[in-house]
């Protein structure tokens, strides 16, 4: 699975290992830097999704470093580091573009808290979801995948290296998830550990090379043209059963007064066979979507 990418900027050097350790072990690909012109260098680099800050950092102090790094990474998530806990510094670093900040000296358990809320925050304001049924971007790394792919095909000139940094992935990742679910559809964002799972889950994957056609598609015409390739209506596949139910619970977990008579309606799914659907989503994330083999009782999955 990718790890979300999150880069330490602080001089203290004790600081920086010991909070990688601590990013590591909550499973963050971390890395640090101990002077502010090595910290935007890696930042250009490696497109982190967050970012520690030091407030107080020599030759570029925390301030510049931050109003230089929304320059280009707008979409980044910043929490800053200060000992100085005035409401002064704190409004100044939020004006300046921070996502939060938080004060010297802190528990490592606070500081986990707070990066873990932001980036729901972030994933939140990316896919808007109406609290009422789940839709768990933020945890759940095949949806992830999925909503990065669709992302793009969904927006108009979209920037993949932007949407890329949006959702901590690469812009080699986007081509290789594209290339695996034009072969496989949904099944193609699985890994070899998706896949051991959802066999402890009792269902069923099998990764076949079929050629699909596209809705309105006929067999024998041509292949979509490059100007038409990155259209929401080329990747949403009405013979993908998974992808289908995938987004029928986008259509309820995106809609501020979800009628599912409707959706239900839209997508040929029963009232009943929805909200089993949907338990089994909420439960598992998209691994619930995969039916379950005959005869085979569905066992216990803790993330």
């Amino acid at each position: 699975m990718a790890k979300k990418k999150i880069l330490i900027i602080d001089d203290e050097i004790e600081l920086c290992q010991l909070l990688q350790d601590l990013f590591k072990e909550a499973r963050y690909d971390a890395f640090f830097a101990t002077d502010s012109v090595e910290g935007l260098a890696i930042v250009r680099e490696r497109s982190p999704m967050v970012i520690i800050l030091d407030y107080a950092m020599p030759i570029i102090d925390g301030i510049e470093v931050l109003t230089e790094v929304k320059k280009f990474m707008p979409e980044v998530v910043v929490i800053m580091l200060t000992g100085r806990g005035s409401e002064e510094v704190a409004v100044e670093v939020m004006k300046r573009g921070a996502s939060d900040y938080i004060c010297k000296p802190f528990s490592a358990k606070k500081l986990l808290e707070r990066v873990d809320a932001n980036i729901r925050s972030h994933f939140s304001r990316l896919i808007w979801r109406n609290g009422k049924y789940s839709y768990p971007i933020e945890t759940d790394e095949i949806l992830r995948r999925y909503e990065f792919v669709r992302g793009i095909y969904a927006t108009p000139g979209a920037d993949i290296n932007k949407m890329s940094r949006l959702f901590g992935f690469s812009r080699h990742d986007f081509y290789v998830f594209d290339r695996r679910m034009k072969k496989f559809g949904v099944y193609g964002l699985f890994g070899k550990s998706h896949i051991g799972l959802q066999k402890e889950l009792g269902g069923k994957v099998r990764l076949e090379h079929k050629k699909v056609l596209q809705p309105g598609q006929q067999p024998g015409e041509g292949k979509i043209t490059k100007a038409k390739r990155y259209t929401l209506k080329n990747l949403i596949n009405p013979n993908d059963r998974i992808q289908v139910k995938l987004e029928m619970m986008r259509a309820a977990a995106t809609n501020g007064k979800p009628h599912i008579g409707q959706i239900c309606n839209k997508f040929g799914f029963t009232r009943e066979l929805f909200y089993l659907t949907y338990r089994r989503f909420e439960k598992y994330g998209v691994l619930g979507l995969i039916p379950k083999l005959k005869g085979r009782m569905l066992k216990k999955w803790k993330k």
